[in-house]
């Protein structure tokens, strides 16, 4: 629901207070609400994105709007994500970061640019869970506290892969799910 304040106004200020304290949507009405537009875009595709740009935007596309070619895409892409088109094109097959074909030099720099931008980055050796891909992570931790850990290895290389810890159930029960 959209409200209009104007400081000009005479009962502005209670307005105002009265605004700050409503309740807000939960997390759980944002989830919802989010996951009903990504299973209506699965859906109807382009025809749902048009519609929720009119609706939240206010900007009216159509389906070939959304079209870009192969040149306006690379033009306005990062030098480092046109290496990796290039080294997908050029193999005609797709990569996980995590491998290690893909060129150490250009695994070093996603891993930097992960660390640098999300608060948790967890890859290979970190635990169990992440040997075969990256978890990124927006968090925000205690004191911007931030963890980094993805070991960025060479083919071949041995690898003594931690355990993850029993989890408690599992410890009290001897690996028997309730």
């Amino acid at each position: 629901m959209k409200v209009m304040l104007s400081t000009r106004d005479p009962g502005f200020e209670a307005a105002f207070r009265a605004l700050l304290a409503a309740k807000r949507e939960s997390a759980a009405d944002v989830h919802a609400a989010v996951a009903t537009i990504i299973e209506n875009v699965v859906r109807r595709g382009d025809d749902a994105l048009i519609d929720y740009t009119r609706r939240f935007d206010g900007v009216g596309l159509s389906a070939r709007d959304l079209r870009l070619t192969k040149e306006q895409i690379m033009a306005r892409m990062p030098h480092n994500l046109k290496t990796l088109e290039h080294l997908l094109e050029a193999n005609g097959k797709d990569f996980r970061l995590t491998e290690p074909i893909v060129p150490r030099a250009f695994r070093e720099r996603m891993r930097q640019t992960a660390c640098a931008r999300f608060k948790t980055v967890l890859g290979p050796g970190s635990d169990g869970y992440h040997e075969d891909h990256v978890h990124l992570d927006l968090a925000e931790r205690h004191n911007d506290y931030r963890m980094c850990q993805w070991d960025v290895r060479e083919p071949g290389q041995a690898v003594d892969i931690p355990l993850p810890r029993p989890r408690p159930f599992e410890a009290a029960a001897g690996d028997q799910k309730p």
